[in-house]
């Protein structure tokens, strides 16, 4: 379970890299948080956690450069 602080957060911005290797920026704004995972495959997951507790999942194709 996620718990923490909206406003001491905002304006945070972390990336990192999962257990699979991927990339992960997380950013906090006052309202939600966004975890967005770039996976090997081409895609783009964006999980959103929005303050009143509510989440959505967004799939989005790369396109190569």
């Amino acid at each position: 379970m996620l718990v923490l602080s909206w406003q001491k957060c905002y304006g945070e911005r972390a990336e990192k890299k999962n257990d699979d290797g991927e990339d992960v920026l997380i950013s906090v704004f006052d309202d939600r948080i966004v975890m967005e995972t770039y996976q090997e495959n081409g895609f783009i997951r964006t999980n959103i956690l929005h303050e009143d507790g509510t989440t959505e999942e967004l799939f989005t194709k790369t396109t190569p450069y």
